[in-house]
């Protein structure tokens, strides 16, 4: 009920702006972030800058945020709205008066995306370790599957009738497959069934048989694909 007023009054007094500006919080919302306790340090820190003109956001979906959980700084908070920028690379909460923050993303154990779950990879000195940034687990066992959506630059253009800026983004995906201490780049089905030897001919089956498709949904195929290997390894003779 205190948090309710608290937004109330924040409403009312006009501090409120949609605006997408890199600042420090204000003294009005620090009074808000006192009451919300466990929540204050989940909106606070440098506010997130977002795009003039843009022609594709760099974002999973048109949707301005996406309703997720998330697990920071030890506190799980079962219902944020969260942005990830796929340019910048940058997760960011919206808050309650309005505006987006920037997560400190050594802070971020977890967040669910979109039925995915996203983490904070820092790269290691494993080999082909895929660089630092956000990642979607999509499999995590004795093998490990990892997602990474990024943007980028298209092009720059300037509009007939203004000199704004229009900026344009293209949304790729890039997979690795975590398999005997090495990280593997996957990027086709040929390098899937490659890398998960030596049961290529039983894997290649498989696929057919669940009519799974690099192309429709490669992420799907590594899921699957990963989990029969899984059963393949530990136990040989079920083929």
């Amino acid at each position: 009920m205190t948090i309710v007023v608290v937004i109330a009054f924040l409403l009312c007094i006009g501090t409120i702006s949609a605006q997408e500006s890199r600042h420090p919080a204000n003294s009005v919302s620090i009074d808000y972030l006192k009451a919300a306790n466990k929540s204050a340090t989940l909106y606070y820190g440098i506010e997130y800058e977002g795009y003039a003109q843009v022609k594709n956001p760099p974002y999973l979906t048109k949707s301005p945020c996406l309703k997720s959980s998330l697990s920071y700084r030890g506190v799980m908070y079962p219902e944020v709205c969260l942005r990830l920028d796929l340019w910048k690379d940058e997760l960011a909460v919206f808050s309650p008066d309005l505006r987006y923050f920037i997560l400190f993303p050594e802070d971020v154990e977890f967040a669910e995306l979109m039925d995915k779950h996203l983490i904070y990879h820092k790269r290691d000195a494993f080999p082909n370790s895929p660089a630092t940034g956000y990642y979607f687990l999509l499999y995590d066992s004795d093998y490990k599957v990892l997602e990474k959506q990024y943007a980028t630059f298209v092009q720059k253009d300037k509009t007939i009738r203004t000199t704004w800026t229009v900026m344009d983004f293209s949304i790729k995906t890039r997979y690795y497959l975590f398999k005997d201490g090495v990280y593997h780049p996957i990027k086709n089905k040929n390098t899937l069934l490659k890398t998960l030897y030596p049961y290529k001919k039983e894997l290649k089956q498989f696929i057919s048989s669940q009519r799974l498709s690099f192309r429709r949904d490669a992420a799907e195929l590594l899921i699957q694909a990963t989990g029969e290997y899984e059963k393949l390894v530990n136990n040989p003779t079920i083929n």
